[in-house]
């Protein structure tokens, strides 16, 4: 049985109550007056009143019914629109859509058709940047895909020896960039899946640093340096703030092919800054703004570093936002750029 029905009902049941009511009280006045031969016309008179009663109490728990029918159709009206509009999305997703609510409206249908559009506002974005991902993904996994089919092409011909290891040595770098890339998108990816519980345990940030320092500093032709280093702990996963470190590091030594790197480590009142330093490209307000977009890099980026992925400023953002932090990217003067990021001090 629909809602309304029900609704038409409750209102012909209210009704009828009523009347039974209103009935019982006649019955009880009636029974209390005195039957004798003078009142047999003032009990043919309670009889006509009995009967006129009894014909508007039908007529009127018919027109209670038809009335509730009426109005609980137009009550409803809005549920039913949502009703509709919910079934079209789900044939169509046409997350686009959206339900008319009477401007100015406050009553609580005209706030759920508020509240429901704006689920259908956020479900909208969340598909289209679930379609901008899955688009940016199939380009970016194609690229090394296509040059490793080529090379094992090609290293099945008859080929010199020296076209040979110089073909297997390019096949070999896009699988190693392809390895990165598909490491970097299961991390995406579990970002995506919503809040991850985070076990908080102090860390000591400049241990990471200069764990990173001497790890990288052989392989950088000395160009890493630390400047300044105070003791700085923050609650967080050790692991995860690490990587955070190397990714800005390599940003820094790929887009700075020239002059050194610095790292430092400081507290200023109750936070953290790490501050890494290169003397490089340099950065545009426009591309520090878009920088933490997914695939995105910026045309000096893909000149100086055609293998690059587009994803690690992504997941850079992703670790120091699930730790309570910020991060943003400036430029230096003269020249380069410097990635800036605060966390929230340990107690």
């Amino acid at each position: 049985m629909s809602l309304r029905l029900r609704l038409a009902l409750w209102y012909g049941a209210l009704l009828a109550i009523v009347v039974a009511a209103g009935f019982t009280i006649a019955y009880l006045i009636h029974a209390g007056f005195p039957h004798d031969a003078a009142g047999l016309a003032f009990q043919a008179s309670l009889d006509r009143l009995r009967l006129i009663l009894f014909a508007v109490g039908v007529v009127g728990v018919a027109a209670a019914v038809l009335g509730g029918w009426v109005i609980s159709g137009g009550a409803l009206h809005p549920v039913r629109t949502m009703s509709e509009t919910a079934g079209a999305i789900a044939l169509s997703r046409g997350f686009s859509r959206r339900i008319e609510v009477q401007t100015g409206a406050r009553d609580e249908l005209a706030e759920l058709g508020r509240t429901f559009n704006e689920m259908l506002a956020s479900l909208d974005e969340a598909y289209r940047r679930q379609q901008r991902f899955v688009a940016d993904v199939s380009h970016e996994l194609r690229t090394p895909l296509t040059a490793i089919q080529g090379d094992l092409e090609l290293l099945a011909k008859e080929l010199p020896e020296r076209d040979r290891a110089a073909t297997l040595a390019e096949a070999l770098r896009e699988a190693r960039r392809l390895a990165r890339l598909v490491d970097d998108l299961l991390v995406l990816v579990r970002a995506d899946a919503g809040p991850q519980p985070l076990v908080p345990k102090p860390v000591q940030l400049d241990e990471i640093v200069m764990e990173v320092f001497r790890e990288l500093h052989p392989q950088t032709a000395q160009r890493l340096e630390v400047v300044d280093l105070d003791e700085a702990r923050v609650l967080g996963e050790r692991d995860r703030l690490k990587q955070l470190v190397l990714i800005l590091v390599d940003n820094a030594l790929r887009y700075g092919p020239e002059g050194p790197v610095s790292l430092s480590v400081g507290v200023d009142g109750g936070q953290i800054v790490l501050a890494v330093d290169d003397e490089g490209i340099g950065i545009s307000p426009e591309v520090a703004r878009r920088a933490f977009d997914r695939f995105y890099r910026g045309d000096d980026a893909q000149r100086l570093d055609p293998g690059g992925t587009g994803l690690g400023l992504a997941i850079a953002k992703w670790i120091v936002e699930r730790h309570g932090g910020s991060i943003a990217l400036e430029r230096r003067q003269p020249r380069g750029t410097r990635a800036l990021v605060r966390l929230p001090l340990a107690p």
